[in-house]
């Protein structure tokens, strides 16, 4: 079914499907990408990232060494796949060198940009995702 076909008296319900799937396809990708540039040394920061609905809150990785760990979307108050239009989706990361790794080119294994840069990729990949569903049926 497409928007076309759907009776007027749905559409209020299909469309909200349809965003909740945008949502969830923008929070994922989000995600992913932040985790496969974040810079990496014993790879703490990079599995530390979390996703928050509604909430920023989390406990990041213990000190020690990941190295062949590959970062699942996870978070203290979300699962993956249930993201909504109307919650809020953190994708955030509390180690206390967070900041300094994101904002101020703190690695030298990374473009000092490299958070921006996924950020403005995430800006123009939002707009396809939604194009990209909107055509196609549920």
């Amino acid at each position: 079914m497409n928007f076309d076909d759907v009776p007027i008296d749905e559409m209020g319900e299909y469309s909200k499907k349809m965003l909740d799937k945008v949502m969830r396809a923008v929070v994922l990708e989000a995600d992913g990408l932040v985790k496969q540039a974040s810079p990496v040394d014993t790879g703490r920061f990079a599995v530390s990232w979390q996703i928050g609905e509604n909430s920023n809150k989390g406990t990041p990785a213990k000190e020690g060494k990941y190295p062949n760990t590959k970062p699942s979307a996870k978070g203290s108050n979300y699962k993956p796949g249930t993201e909504t239009v109307g919650n809020t989706y953190f994708i955030h990361n509390n180690l206390p060198y967070a900041e300094r790794l994101c904002y101020q080119g703190w690695s030298k294994k990374n473009d000092p940009n490299w958070f921006e840069m996924v950020a403005k990729e995430m800006q123009e990949l939002a707009p396809r995702f939604a194009n990209n569903i909107f055509r196609r049926p549920l």
